[in-house]
């Protein structure tokens, strides 16, 4: 009875760090890579093959943490091995395998990325909205000598969207725009009136990734705030209160300042948002803001 209850133990002890493996992923395809280095460090420690991969990768692009090619390659050679003596992979590790492989045996590297394809087909299929992403990655990189296919990445990407993966609606809105916002944004001659359907469609979607965390839908939407653009501007100051005008922060007064930039040029959501700033309490407002900023507030 106590050699079981040791082992149950032990088994418990070992969940948690496996069991974050998806976490971990989900936040570096956030790009939140300060906490997806934690996440896999853990992982890589605790002999996680996909983990010690990642860790690979945030070290040698610097990713959460400095550059250090020696531990990337410390990593990598650890996960190569590890991966190379399993018998049945799963999707995830023989992605890693075969992305080791790239350039070590191309022709073994395209047959591995294919078997990684099939699999995260298969879970795809049974709806599992990470493997949507997965093999929508597939055919938008060409993975595995596939090839490019818009029309399927981007059903496969809005798929998993809607289901409110933040990742995919991250890269499902840039694809929109085809990954150029500034492009885009250009189309509407900074006319509020005149917003291109895909520029206003691809904003919805940075828009829920944004609000889930998902830190690169927040650099795109700050870079085009930044190039002057008043949807992008409106969109930026809202985030920053979670679209929220009653949730009077400490990022308030940056949150106008984006706004009133928008509403400067017109655009007519930022000026009803702004509408909906005069009604605050000034009280609460204080709790946060400047005496000036928030007598102000209802002046502008």
């Amino acid at each position: 009875m106590k050699k079981l209850f040791i082992l149950l133990l032990s088994l418990l002890i070992s969940i948690p760090s496996y069991a974050n493996l998806q976490n971990a992923i989900d936040l570096y395809e956030n790009g939140d890579y300060t906490n997806s280095f934690e996440e896999f460090k853990l992982l890589a420690n605790n002999q996680d093959y996909v983990g010690q991969a990642f860790l690979s990768d945030h070290y040698f692009y610097g990713l959460g943490t400095e550059k250090n090619e020696s531990l990337g390659n410390k990593w990598k050679e650890e996960s190569f091995k590890g991966l190379q003596a399993l018998t049945r992979p799963t999707p995830e590790q023989n992605y890693w395998l075969a992305y080791f492989l790239v350039d070590v045996d191309a022709e073994q590297s395209d047959k591995i990325f294919n078997k990684s394809f099939i699999g995260f087909s298969k879970l795809a299929a049974s709806g599992d909205v990470y493997s949507k992403y997965m093999v929508a990655l597939f055919y938008e990189l060409g993975l595995g000598g596939r090839e490019l296919n818009h029309k399927k990445k981007m059903k496969l990407y809005l798929f998993a969207a809607k289901k409110g993966y933040a990742p995919a609606q991250f890269r499902y809105g840039m694809n929109l725009i085809d990954y150029d916002l500034t492009f885009e944004m250009d189309l509407i001659d900074y006319d509020p009136s005149n917003v291109s359907e895909n520029a206003s469609e691809s904003f919805e979607w940075l828009k829920k990734a944004a609000q889930q965390g998902n830190i690169m839908a927040e650099e795109e939407i700050l870079i085009a705030a930044k190039e002057g653009y008043a949807l992008a501007q409106f969109h930026y100051g809202m985030n920053l209160i979670d679209y929220d005008p009653s949730n009077v922060t400490e990022n308030a007064s940056e949150s106008f300042e984006w706004l009133k930039k928008a509403a400067q040029q017109g655009n007519i959501m930022a000026e009803e948002a702004i509408l909906d700033w005069k009604t605050q309490d000034y009280k609460k407002c204080r709790k946060y803001e400047s005496k000036t900023f928030c007598t102000n507030l209802t002046f502008y």
